[in-house]
């Protein structure tokens, strides 16, 4: 509860204690008819006075900053096409894959782009075989695309 509240209601039953005193002034002794409704009215306002003084004080809200807000827009996550594996490419195993990477075809669009004469004699492969390697690698290609 409130500490204000508290002392708005002593102060409301002295005041109303005065009042009542004064009307039945025959309760009161003589000497004290005027002093003792006095009395209590003095409390009375006092009470109003500290109460208000003890309530909430309002809500202030605070001042934003002027500082600007650092607007920042998500960067998309790159986008990695999944690169299509020389093992797809029919008659190219794991060793056959490693053997082309180790002269610098390391995608089936480095394939694409090789020469079958090349190819064949760096793989020891015949030209048949190479040539459909590259064809194979094209037609991915194009599948994929």
């Amino acid at each position: 509860m409130r500490s204000d509240y508290a002392l708005y209601g002593i102060a409301l039953v002295c005041l109303i204690l005065s009042a009542f005193f004064f009307i039945q002034s025959d309760l009161v002794p003589s000497e004290m008819e005027v002093i003792i409704p006095s009395v209590l009215v003095i409390l009375g306002l006092t009470f109003v006075g500290l109460g208000y003084m003890m309530r909430p004080g309002e809500a202030v809200p605070t001042p934003l900053t002027s500082q600007p807000i650092p607007t920042t827009t998500p960067t998309p996550p790159p986008i990695v096409e999944s690169p299509i594996k020389l093992t797809m490419v029919k008659g190219i195993g794991p060793k056959r894959a490693e053997q082309l990477k180790s002269l610098r075809i390391g995608t089936v669009e480095d394939l694409a782009k090789a020469s079958a004469k090349v190819l064949s004699a760096k793989t020891g492969v015949s030209q048949k075989v190479a040539h459909r390697w590259i064809k194979e690698a094209d037609k991915l290609i194009n599948e994929a695309s």
